[in-house]
Formats: C-alpha cells, sequence, structure tokens
C-alpha cells in the first residue's frame, strides 16, 4: 500500500493545470490592449463597458504573479529607504541637503555653492570627476571630496566658518556613526 500524506500546500501553477505564464501575461495583455483601443477609437458607450466587463477576469490569469512579486517589490521598497536616507542641515540661514548613499553622504551642489558664494556651482564643478560629484534625480550631488574642494576654491567670508561648521556638524557625527557601526 503506498504512503500517502495530506498536504496543505496549495497546488501550483502545473499542478492547479494553469496555463504557462508567458501565455497568461500575452492573454491579459491582449485583453488590456482591446479594451484600451475599444476606449480610444469607439468610446465610453454600453457596449465597450460590457466588453471590459467581460474581459475583467482575465486579471486572475496574472494573479499568481502579482501576489508572488509582491515580496519583491516590498523588499526593493524597504532597500531603497535603507540605501538612501535624505537629511536636512542648516548653516546659518542656507538649508543644505544630504542624501546618503550606502555609507557615503552626498550634499546638493546648490545648496553648498550657495552658502559659500558661488553664483555658479556647475561652473566650478565642471571638471570634477564622477568620485566627487554625481547627477541624483536631475540635480548635482557633491561627495564629501568635493565640498572640501569648494571649500578651498570659496573667497566667501563665510568659508572658514562653514568648514568648521561642515567638519564639526555634519563630518564629525557620520564619522561616528560609520565607526560604531563596524564590527572589531
Amino acid at each position: 500500500m503506498p504512503n500517502f500524506k495530506w498536504s496543505s500546500k496549495r497546488p501550483g501553477a502545473l499542478e492547479a493545470r494553469l496555463p504557462g505564464r508567458a501565455f497568461r501575461f500575452t492573454a491579459f495583455g491582449l485583453a488590456v490592449g482591446i479594451c484600451a483601443l475599444l476606449l480610444v477609437f469607439v468610446g465610453p458607450s454600453q457596449a465597450v463597458l460590457i466588453v471590459i466587463v467581460l474581459c475583467s477576469p482575465l486579471i486572475a490569469l496574472i494573479a499568481p504573479e502579482v501576489v508572488e512579486s509582491w515580496s519583491w517589490w516590498v523588499g526593493k521598497a524597504e532597500e531603497h529607504a535603507v540605501d538612501r536616507e535624505e537629511r536636512i542641515y542648516r548653516f546659518g540661514y542656507t538649508d543644505i541637503r544630504m542624501l546618503m548613499v550606502g555609507e557615503n553622504p552626498w550634499f546638493a551642489a546648490a545648496d553648498v555653492g550657495s552658502a559659500l558664494g558661488f553664483a555658479d556651482v556647475d561652473q566650478e564643478t565642471k571638471l570634477f570627476d564622477v568620485t566627487r560629484c554625481d547627477i541624483v534625480n536631475g540635480e548635482l550631488y557633491l561627495s564629501e571630496a568635493g565640498v572640501r574642494i569648494l571649500i578651498e576654491h570659496s573667497r566667501h567670508r563665510d568659508t572658514r566658518s562653514f568648514k568648521v561648521w561642515f567638519d564639526r556638524e555634519v563630518m564629525f557625527p557620520l564619522n561616528r556613526a560609520r565607526e560604531a557601526r563596524q564590527p572589531d
């Protein structure tokens, strides 16, 4: 007599006799495309709405992939939230935006340039390499080394106080936190 065990697991796609993944996505895409074309060319008429309602069970074809991919999307969102942390520091009347990318701080070049009295930060940073400046979300950001080079080139009256503030209020706590996270 063969051993038989009851299983609480739900059957997978093959065991449940669901068609293949490519077929399901193709059928769903085809149905959505037809409904969209009907809406565009015919307009929202009663017949078009009936076709859309009749095609709505096709959503069940892609439901396993949606449920399956949900944990992946949540993981990516958490990774992105941990990977990029935005902070704002205040120097005088200027807000300096900082973006933590992993362990590295990046500072908004426009904010740093404003605090150091540069009229055109892009002109000052055009010769910087990729380790000192980078474009994030369409805006120029500077690494710590890039900020220090701008400090050296600035002739603004608040440059010295900015340098002291940058070292004491921004970089010192960041470096201390970085050291605390390092395992011995």
